[in-house]
């Protein structure tokens, strides 16, 4: 847990990066363990599905039982992935604030809060993409206004519009640095993803195959439905955890509480 300091009232990335990773340090079986869960394991069936069926990406499509079995599928990792949010933001503010994360009650939080969120998250992106159609900048500003609207659903458990109107007014006065946060973040999975993709590439061809490894083969169903949703799970961990970080750097330099203050939510 990282230890706050009244009179520092300006948000400090490296704070939230410190925040992001001491929670993930400390509770990394809990959260790794519900990221695989509820990311890890439907991103893995649609990739040992896609593997044991010999089709490519696109050809998954390609017949009605098919396009069942991949909506299904699909729709299950859509509704794991609002439940990993709300699951893993609690864990982490939770560590933040000196308590210890538990993989039943994250879990639990998770899908207690997974109708709201679901709400938010579709808000969010119909929003975003309203800002899109405008202008870039409004999409933006509209990511920043609304980044920590799960956290503030989750803990403080508001209303779904509240809790929009409560995280434009957490980020207000500190969207700048917010906004260079995103920068540092976007850079960082690139460079992740890159490096990543290089691995594979370099066990794949190991064992005499490529990234698309023939459809049914070993290869292919270890890196489609195991090495690839693995991965996608911890990139899952650490953007729920980020923003989590991100709303208890808010809630400290805006509201001015300290730990002990802030753990009293959970009371």
């Amino acid at each position: 847990m990282t230890d706050f300091t009244r009179a520092n009232r300006n948000f400090d990335i490296g704070r939230v990066f410190n925040r992001t990773f001491g929670a993930v340090g400390t509770n990394f079986p809990v959260l790794f363990g519900l990221s695989v869960l509820l990311n890890g394991v439907p991103q893995g069936v649609l990739g040992v599905y896609r593997g044991a069926s010999g089709l490519g990406a696109s050809e998954i499509w390609s017949s009605p039982d098919q396009w069942v079995v991949a909506v299904s599928v699909g729709l299950l990792s859509v509704v794991c992935s609002f439940a990993l949010q709300a699951a893993i933001v609690h864990g982490s503010v939770l560590d933040m604030n000196g308590r210890k994360a538990r993989f039943a009650d994250c879990l639990a939080t998770g899908i207690r809060h997974f109708l709201p969120v679901l709400a938010i998250s579709l808000l969010t992106v119909l929003a975003l993409v309203i800002g899109l159609v405008v202008l870039i900048l409004p999409a933006m500003f509209l990511a920043i206004l609304f980044v920590v609207t799960v956290p503030v659903r989750g803990v403080e458990n508001r209303g779904v519009f509240k809790s929009f109107s409560r995280s434009a007014d957490l980020t207000k006065g500190s969207r700048w640095m917010i906004l260079a946060l995103f920068v540092v973040y976007l850079l960082l999975s690139w460079v992740f993803s890159a490096v990543a993709g290089m691995v594979l590439f370099d066990v794949s061809a190991l064992f005499g195959g490529g990234i698309d490894a023939a459809p049914g083969s070993a290869w292919g169903l270890i890196l489609n439905g195991l090495m690839v949703p693995m991965l996608g799970s911890i990139s899952a961990m650490m953007g729920a955890a980020g923003v989590a970080a991100v709303y208890h750097e808010l809630r400290s330099i805006k509201e001015g509480l300290v730990p002990e203050e802030l753990a009293s939510i959970f009371g």
